[in-house]
């Protein structure tokens, strides 16, 4: 199933998600083919470097499945703000302050939740292994381990 996704049929699936009322996100990285958010979470379709695509988990999985079957899928989009600010973004501006973690600017509307440790390397999806970062920064740092984003912010940040 998954190797049936060329470009064109990536973009349809886009539409059907959107029609089954999936938020389409940004990607983060050059890696990322496709991101959505609805109310079971967040799915991801990455396609590597030899072109071979692969999925964040059984979420996009499921979401494959029915599309190909031709099935509606449950899918429902996920309130993602409250207010201007969502729930999470709200916890860690109160626990971290409005400085992006990698670079230490003063957050603006590009505002991003960064998990330190990726989930799709089993990084755990909890408020302690998340700070915020600008769309740029994160886009930088993308999936790459804890230490090499420690290293990242300290370039960014000219402390070595």
């Amino acid at each position: 199933m998954i190797n049936k996704l060329s470009e064109k049929r990536v973009i349809a699936f886009m539409k059907w998600l959107s029609a089954q009322g999936a938020e389409m996100l940004p990607t983060t990285n050059e890696y990322e083919v496709l991101r959505f958010k609805c109310q079971l979470g967040t799915g991801v379709i990455y396609k590597n470097s030899r072109g071979k695509h692969s999925v964040s988990g059984p979420l996009v999985t499921e979401a494959l499945t029915a599309y190909f079957a031709g099935e509606s899928w449950r899918g429902k989009a996920q309130p993602t703000k409250r207010g201007k600010i969502g729930r999470r973004k709200e916890r860690l501006l109160k626990r971290d302050g409005d400085e992006c973690f990698f670079c230490g600017e003063k957050l603006g509307e590009d505002m991003t939740v960064e998990h330190l440790m990726p989930v799709n390397q089993k990084g755990p999806d909890r408020i302690e292994n998340m700070v915020l970062a600008h769309q740029k920064c994160n886009s930088l740092a993308g999936s790459m381990p804890l230490i090499e984003k420690v290293k990242l912010r300290e370039k960014m940040r000219g402390w070595i």
